[in-house]
Protein backbone atom coordinates (compact mmCIF):
# COMPACT_ATOMS: atom_id res chain seq x y z
CA UNK A 1 0.00 0.00 0.00
CA UNK A 2 1.00 3.26 -0.87
CA UNK A 3 -0.65 5.73 1.87
CA UNK A 4 2.04 4.73 4.52
CA UNK A 5 4.56 6.27 2.55
CA UNK A 6 2.60 9.06 1.85
CA UNK A 7 1.28 9.78 5.02
CA UNK A 8 5.03 9.49 6.32
CA UNK A 9 5.90 12.26 3.66
CA UNK A 10 3.05 14.40 5.26
CA UNK A 11 4.11 13.79 8.76
CA UNK A 12 8.04 14.86 7.88
CA UNK A 13 6.62 18.21 5.40
CA UNK A 14 5.17 19.29 8.68
CA UNK A 15 7.67 18.67 11.07
CA UNK A 16 9.96 20.61 8.34
CA UNK A 17 8.17 23.45 8.17
CA UNK A 18 7.69 24.22 11.79
CA UNK A 19 4.66 24.41 13.75
CA UNK A 20 2.79 27.39 11.87
CA UNK A 21 1.62 24.77 9.25
CA UNK A 22 0.30 22.46 12.09
CA UNK A 23 -1.29 25.10 13.78
CA UNK A 24 -2.96 27.03 11.02
CA UNK A 25 -4.02 23.69 9.32
CA UNK A 26 -5.75 22.60 12.73
CA UNK A 27 -7.08 26.25 12.78
CA UNK A 28 -8.50 25.84 9.39
CA UNK A 29 -10.24 22.52 9.76
CA UNK A 30 -11.59 23.55 12.72
CA UNK A 31 -13.53 26.77 10.99
CA UNK A 32 -14.59 24.65 8.40
CA UNK A 33 -16.08 21.88 10.27
CA UNK A 34 -17.63 24.62 12.65
CA UNK A 35 -19.01 26.68 9.50
CA UNK A 36 -20.25 22.97 8.22
CA UNK A 37 -21.75 22.38 10.72
CA UNK A 38 -23.54 25.45 11.12
CA UNK A 39 -24.86 25.49 7.73
CA UNK A 40 -26.27 21.73 8.63
CA UNK A 41 -28.55 22.69 11.10
CA UNK A 42 -29.57 25.77 9.53
CA UNK A 43 -30.96 23.86 7.00
CA UNK A 44 -32.32 21.52 9.06
CA UNK A 45 -33.89 24.06 11.15
CA UNK A 46 -35.64 26.03 7.96
CA UNK A 47 -36.54 22.33 6.92
CA UNK A 48 -38.68 21.79 9.79
CA UNK A 49 -40.35 25.41 9.85
CA UNK A 50 -41.20 23.86 6.01
CA UNK A 51 -42.73 20.82 7.57
CA UNK A 52 -44.90 22.96 10.34
CA UNK A 53 -46.05 25.23 7.64
CA UNK A 54 -47.43 22.94 5.14
CA UNK A 55 -49.03 20.73 8.39
CA UNK A 56 -50.68 24.18 8.72
CA UNK A 57 -51.82 25.65 5.20
CA UNK A 58 -50.49 23.06 2.34
CA UNK A 59 -52.12 20.08 2.55
CA UNK A 60 -55.86 21.99 1.43
CA UNK A 61 -54.01 23.91 -1.44
CA UNK A 62 -54.58 22.18 -4.53
CA UNK A 63 -58.65 23.50 -4.41
CA UNK A 64 -59.70 21.51 -1.18
CA UNK A 65 -58.78 18.25 -2.48
CA UNK A 66 -55.70 16.67 -1.17
CA UNK A 67 -52.22 18.21 -3.04
CA UNK A 68 -49.72 15.65 -4.64
CA UNK A 69 -45.90 14.43 -2.87
CA UNK A 70 -44.71 16.42 -5.78
CA UNK A 71 -46.64 19.62 -4.92
CA UNK A 72 -45.76 19.17 -1.24
CA UNK A 73 -41.92 18.40 -2.11
CA UNK A 74 -41.62 21.50 -4.19
CA UNK A 75 -43.75 23.63 -1.36
CA UNK A 76 -41.05 22.62 1.10
CA UNK A 77 -37.81 23.38 -1.37
CA UNK A 78 -39.16 26.82 -2.22
CA UNK A 79 -39.86 26.93 1.60
CA UNK A 80 -36.42 26.49 1.95
CA UNK A 81 -34.58 27.94 -0.74
CA UNK A 82 -36.46 31.56 0.27
CA UNK A 83 -35.06 31.21 3.63
CA UNK A 84 -31.54 29.74 3.17
CA UNK A 85 -30.84 31.87 -0.22
CA UNK A 86 -33.13 34.65 0.24
CA UNK A 87 -34.40 33.38 -3.13
CA UNK A 88 -37.47 35.38 -5.30
CA UNK A 89 -39.86 33.83 -4.83
CA UNK A 90 -39.44 31.70 -8.31
CA UNK A 91 -38.84 28.25 -9.17
CA UNK A 92 -35.21 27.53 -10.77
CA UNK A 93 -35.50 26.72 -14.71
CA UNK A 94 -35.09 23.66 -14.02
CA UNK A 95 -36.08 20.98 -11.77
CA UNK A 96 -34.46 19.42 -9.27
CA UNK A 97 -31.74 16.41 -10.78
CA UNK A 98 -34.62 13.69 -9.74
CA UNK A 99 -37.32 15.07 -11.95
CA UNK A 100 -34.57 14.77 -14.93
CA UNK A 101 -34.49 11.22 -15.42
CA UNK A 102 -36.34 9.13 -17.72
CA UNK A 103 -39.07 7.95 -15.87
CA UNK A 104 -40.58 11.13 -15.85
CA UNK A 105 -40.29 11.61 -19.76
CA UNK A 106 -44.41 10.46 -19.67
CA UNK A 107 -47.87 12.27 -19.61
CA UNK A 108 -47.60 11.32 -15.68
CA UNK A 109 -43.93 12.71 -14.96
CA UNK A 110 -45.15 16.22 -16.80
CA UNK A 111 -48.22 16.78 -14.74
CA UNK A 112 -45.38 16.04 -11.41
CA UNK A 113 -42.74 18.09 -12.84
CA UNK A 114 -46.01 20.93 -12.81
CA UNK A 115 -46.78 20.19 -9.58
CA UNK A 116 -43.44 20.52 -7.87
CA UNK A 117 -43.17 24.28 -9.76
CA UNK A 118 -46.55 24.86 -8.19
CA UNK A 119 -45.66 23.93 -4.87
CA UNK A 120 -42.80 25.68 -4.90
CA UNK A 121 -44.37 29.07 -6.05
CA UNK A 122 -46.57 28.55 -3.08
CA UNK A 123 -43.87 27.76 -0.56
CA UNK A 124 -41.87 30.74 -1.50
CA UNK A 125 -44.91 33.07 -0.86
CA UNK A 126 -45.16 31.38 2.19
CA UNK A 127 -41.58 31.64 3.66
CA UNK A 128 -41.75 35.41 2.92
CA UNK A 129 -45.01 35.69 4.71
CA UNK A 130 -43.52 34.27 7.77
CA UNK A 131 -40.91 36.86 8.19
CA UNK A 132 -38.72 34.20 9.26
CA UNK A 133 -35.95 34.99 7.39
CA UNK A 134 -35.26 37.69 9.09
CA UNK A 135 -33.87 35.36 12.05
CA UNK A 136 -31.20 33.84 9.45
CA UNK A 137 -29.81 37.07 8.13
CA UNK A 138 -27.16 38.61 10.13
CA UNK A 139 -28.17 42.32 10.78
CA UNK A 140 -25.40 44.78 9.49
CA UNK A 141 -24.40 48.24 11.79
CA UNK A 142 -26.00 51.03 10.82
CA UNK A 143 -24.01 53.39 8.99
CA UNK A 144 -24.11 56.77 10.86
CA UNK A 145 -21.78 59.33 9.50
CA UNK A 146 -19.00 59.90 12.29
CA UNK A 147 -19.07 63.81 13.90
CA UNK A 148 -16.97 66.26 12.22
CA UNK A 149 -17.10 69.58 12.27
CA UNK A 150 -17.57 71.34 8.76
CA UNK A 151 -14.35 72.77 7.40
CA UNK A 152 -15.56 75.98 6.71
CA UNK A 153 -17.80 78.58 8.61
CA UNK A 154 -21.62 77.90 7.52
CA UNK A 155 -22.66 80.64 5.09
CA UNK A 156 -24.39 83.94 6.31
CA UNK A 157 -28.41 83.85 6.41
CA UNK A 158 -29.87 85.15 3.22
CA UNK A 159 -32.09 88.14 3.91
CA UNK A 160 -35.26 88.60 1.38
CA UNK A 161 -35.19 91.71 -1.02
CA UNK A 162 -37.50 94.21 -0.28
CA UNK A 163 -38.36 96.32 -2.94
CA UNK A 164 -38.85 100.64 -2.76
CA UNK A 165 -41.80 102.02 -2.32
CA UNK A 166 -41.60 102.76 -6.02
CA UNK A 167 -41.51 99.04 -7.01
CA UNK A 168 -38.62 98.50 -9.12
CA UNK A 169 -35.42 96.78 -7.33
CA UNK A 170 -32.12 98.29 -6.79
CA UNK A 171 -29.78 97.95 -8.95
CA UNK A 172 -26.15 97.77 -7.69
CA UNK A 173 -23.66 100.14 -9.36
CA UNK A 174 -20.87 97.72 -11.46
CA UNK A 175 -17.77 96.82 -9.62
CA UNK A 176 -14.79 98.36 -11.15
CA UNK A 177 -12.11 95.27 -11.95
CA UNK A 178 -8.57 97.03 -11.05
CA UNK A 179 -5.48 95.44 -13.28
CA UNK A 180 -2.47 94.31 -10.78
CA UNK A 181 0.61 96.51 -10.95
CA UNK A 182 2.79 94.50 -12.36
CA UNK A 183 6.14 94.03 -9.85
CA UNK A 184 9.89 95.17 -10.69
CA UNK A 185 12.37 92.34 -9.66
CA UNK A 186 14.62 93.42 -7.55
CA UNK A 187 18.06 92.36 -8.65
CA UNK A 188 21.13 91.59 -5.99
CA UNK A 189 23.27 94.41 -5.68
CA UNK A 190 27.33 93.25 -6.60
CA UNK A 191 29.32 92.66 -3.59
CA UNK A 192 33.17 93.86 -3.56
CA UNK A 193 35.26 91.32 -3.57
CA UNK A 194 38.23 91.88 -0.53
CA UNK A 195 42.13 93.22 -1.69
CA UNK A 196 43.89 89.75 -2.71
CA UNK A 197 47.40 89.62 -0.37
CA UNK A 198 50.33 89.63 -2.71
CA UNK A 199 52.00 86.62 -3.12
CA UNK A 200 55.48 86.15 -1.12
Amino acid sequence: MRLKPNLGLIGMCCVLSGCTLAVNATRNFSYEAHRFTSELTMAHRCRQWANQRWEEVGRCSSGGKEASRDYEKGFKDGFVDYLLKGGTGCPPPTPPNCYLTHKYETPEGLKAIEDWYAGFKHGSSEAIATGYRQFIVVPLAPLDPPDVPPLLPPPPPVTPSVLPPGGTPVVAPPVKVVEPIPLQPSLPQPRELPPSEPNK
